[in-house]
Protein backbone atom coordinates (compact mmCIF):
# COMPACT_ATOMS: atom_id res chain seq x y z
CA UNK A 1 0.00 0.00 0.00
CA UNK A 2 2.44 2.33 1.10
CA UNK A 3 4.32 1.89 -2.71
CA UNK A 4 1.13 3.02 -4.45
CA UNK A 5 0.22 5.98 -2.08
CA UNK A 6 3.92 7.16 -2.90
CA UNK A 7 3.66 6.68 -6.47
CA UNK A 8 -0.02 8.23 -6.38
CA UNK A 9 1.67 11.46 -4.67
CA UNK A 10 4.93 11.53 -6.83
CA UNK A 11 2.78 11.48 -10.14
CA UNK A 12 0.62 14.17 -8.96
CA UNK A 13 3.39 16.29 -7.65
CA UNK A 14 4.94 16.29 -11.08
CA UNK A 15 1.71 16.58 -12.81
CA UNK A 16 0.47 20.29 -12.19
CA UNK A 17 -3.14 18.87 -13.64
CA UNK A 18 -6.09 17.56 -12.04
CA UNK A 19 -6.92 13.59 -12.67
CA UNK A 20 -9.70 11.20 -12.13
CA UNK A 21 -8.57 7.88 -10.61
CA UNK A 22 -9.53 6.19 -13.57
CA UNK A 23 -7.22 8.45 -15.71
CA UNK A 24 -4.61 7.62 -12.99
CA UNK A 25 -5.20 3.37 -13.31
CA UNK A 26 -4.75 4.16 -17.07
CA UNK A 27 -1.46 6.37 -16.54
CA UNK A 28 0.23 4.34 -14.11
CA UNK A 29 -0.91 1.04 -13.34
CA UNK A 30 -2.58 -0.07 -16.76
CA UNK A 31 -0.39 -3.36 -16.30
CA UNK A 32 -1.19 -3.94 -13.24
CA UNK A 33 -4.65 -6.01 -12.97
CA UNK A 34 -4.71 -6.33 -9.21
CA UNK A 35 -5.10 -2.27 -8.97
CA UNK A 36 -8.14 -1.85 -9.70
CA UNK A 37 -10.16 1.50 -9.75
CA UNK A 38 -12.12 1.48 -6.59
CA UNK A 39 -9.32 0.42 -5.04
CA UNK A 40 -7.30 3.65 -6.57
CA UNK A 41 -10.53 5.40 -5.30
CA UNK A 42 -10.64 4.38 -1.59
CA UNK A 43 -6.73 4.95 -1.38
CA UNK A 44 -7.61 8.30 -2.73
CA UNK A 45 -10.34 8.65 -0.04
CA UNK A 46 -7.85 8.11 2.78
CA UNK A 47 -5.22 10.62 0.81
CA UNK A 48 -7.71 13.27 0.85
CA UNK A 49 -8.85 12.39 4.80
CA UNK A 50 -5.48 13.22 5.79
CA UNK A 51 -4.68 16.62 3.45
CA UNK A 52 -2.04 15.16 1.45
CA UNK A 53 -4.28 15.12 -1.78
CA UNK A 54 -6.45 17.54 -2.84
CA UNK A 55 -10.36 16.65 -4.48
CA UNK A 56 -12.93 18.46 -6.32
CA UNK A 57 -16.30 16.83 -6.97
CA UNK A 58 -18.06 17.86 -10.56
CA UNK A 59 -21.06 15.81 -10.95
CA UNK A 60 -20.32 12.39 -11.89
CA UNK A 61 -16.49 12.75 -11.27
CA UNK A 62 -14.48 13.47 -8.77
CA UNK A 63 -10.90 15.11 -10.11
CA UNK A 64 -7.90 14.36 -7.55
CA UNK A 65 -4.54 16.93 -7.09
CA UNK A 66 -2.18 17.96 -4.83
Amino acid sequence: MYEIDSRLIQFLKNNNQKYTNKAIKALLFDHQENVTEDLLEKMFHILVNVKVVLSENFGVKIYYFI
